[in-house]
């Protein structure tokens, strides 16, 4: 799935979708954290973070950011995201396994720490950072919007849901 999602640009789409946001930097850090959650319970957090950094560096040093606290968000961010299930690192497998937790069950005994843990992430960068993220580069200009390859995003999309549909089933 993850590199399904490779394929089609979804990373290199949203990187350029949050470095170009026109929002606070500090807006822009939680939108970082969420979005490296998010995507780090479904898919590998590895490859979230691996994909998504250059172009989001890129994107955010045009936009004339420091780039470094958004990315220590994005690798804590996708960290504390995979936590939630039982597919978003590969130690939850077995995690699971051993606990004898389905798919739901880990989601429900995991989701809430891994949400305290992103408003932790957040909440400690932007701290660190405070004051600074607005500081930063001289701004490149725009950036365009990378190209998305939409069926491929659909047959990832569909891939995703099938297998979350599987989860829920005895198979």
């Amino acid at each position: 799935l993850s590199a399904q999602f490779a394929a089609c640009g979804f990373y290199d789409w949203c990187s350029t979708r949050i470095a170009t946001a026109r929002i606070a930097p500090a807006t822009l850090l939680a939108v970082t954290v969420t979005t490296a959650g998010i995507l780090s319970a479904m898919l590998a957090n590895d490859v979230v973070v691996f994909a998504m950094t250059p172009v989001l560096c890129a994107g955010l040093a045009r936009r004339g950011l420091d780039p470094r606290p958004f990315v220590i968000a994005l690798a804590g961010g996708a960290n504390a995201g995979s936590a939630a299930t039982i597919i978003g690192n590969p130690q939850n497998i077995l995690i699971g396994e051993v606990g004898d937790l389905d798919f739901w069950r880990f989601l429900a005994a995991c989701a809430p720490p891994a949400l305290a843990s992103l408003a932790c992430v957040y909440l400690v960068v932007w701290w660190r950072w405070r004051g600074r993220l607005e500081a930063g580069l001289n701004p490149m200009g725009d950036a365009s919007a990378p190209a998305l390859d939409r069926l491929g995003l659909v047959k990832a999309l569909f891939a995703t849901l099938l297998l979350l549909v599987l989860f829920a089933t005895p198979l």
